[in-house]
């Protein structure tokens, strides 16, 4: 009974080969193992442009120039925690500064009540360009993030 299995198991094997490689052509073991290679092959290289695909995609993270919170001037981190307490997964802040020294010219704009993240970060962006102007501070807004 295993042989008889056995036996229709590659009989329909056979059979699907055929009609994959067009009827008339023979199709023996070997060349069943290397389009089995090749279907195999062509299947891990799709995965593997996918999952690439999805780590740059996670990689890149932000549209945006980033900051971490600990390269922040002192002054901009404290008022960064104070507002932490408010935030939600969504919210999201940028801040412009000259120096660590001038805290004349220091902002951060947050957007803290938030439903999108894109939409938190593009809005901090645009408060922080605002205070920028109105401050006349010469270094970039950029995003901040806690890593």
């Amino acid at each position: 009974m295993a042989q008889r299995m056995g036996h229709r198991r590659s009989y329909s094997r056979l059979r699907y080969v055929k009609l994959r490689a067009g009827i008339g052509r023979k199709v023996t073991s070997k060349s069943m193992a290397s389009w089995e290679a090749r279907m195999r092959a062509r299947l891990n290289l799709s995965a593997l442009i996918l999952v690439l695909a999805s780590v740059s995609a996670l990689a890149s993270g932000s549209a945006h120039p980033t900051v971490k919170l600990k390269d922040l001037p002192q002054a901009l981190r404290d008022d960064y925690m104070r507002l932490k307490p408010q935030f939600n997964r969504e919210s999201r802040c940028a801040a412009a500064y000259d120096s660590h020294t001038q805290v004349d010219n220091m902002s951060v704009m947050c957007s803290i009540y938030i439903r999108m993240a894109a939409e938190g970060e593009r809005r901090a962006m645009h408060y922080c360009e605002e205070k920028r102007a109105e401050l006349k501070i010469q270094g970039p807004c950029r995003v901040v993030v806690e890593e």
